[in-house]
């Protein structure tokens, strides 16, 4: 079996539905910029907890984050309250999607402009088989 790559989605995001998130991000991005984006990211910091980050403005730019990083940065003006309430200041994608650690899984967030608060979600891998077809 020769295994090709497809990304689940894996945690969906409060007010809005998980076919409509995995619309918006089919749409905008391909499994490979973004296994290539983790995969540049996981060399970069030497760590698999990361945090893909891009925005729908502009979707050929992602950029990667180590997730303590993020939660640092981004969430900054978050009070304790709020960062309790989210998911990706307290678990990492693994642990979300309940997954091996080498496994490829990340926190996906994606800003929308016409939204408040950014899309985060859980994106992974999973086999599925490729199959030839002879004419």
């Amino acid at each position: 079996m020769n295994q090709g790559l497809l990304f689940a989605h894996g945690i969906p995001q409060p007010g809005s539905s998980a076919e409509e998130v995995e619309k918006m991000i089919v749409g905008l991005f391909t499994p490979t910029d973004l296994f290539l984006a983790y995969q540049m990211g996981r060399q970069k910091y030497g760590t698999g907890d990361l945090v893909l980050v891009a925005a729908k403005q502009d979707p050929e730019i992602i950029s990667a984050w180590p997730r303590k990083k993020y939660i640092e940065v981004a969430m900054r003006r978050c009070t304790p309250k709020q960062l309790a309430t989210r998911r990706l200041a307290q678990e990492s994608a693994h642990q979300a999607a309940n997954l091996p650690v080498d496994s490829v899984a990340f926190w996906f967030v994606l800003e929308v402009r016409q939204l408040p608060e950014p899309i985060m979600t859980v994106l992974y891998t999973v086999a599925h088989e490729v199959t030839a077809v002879a004419n």
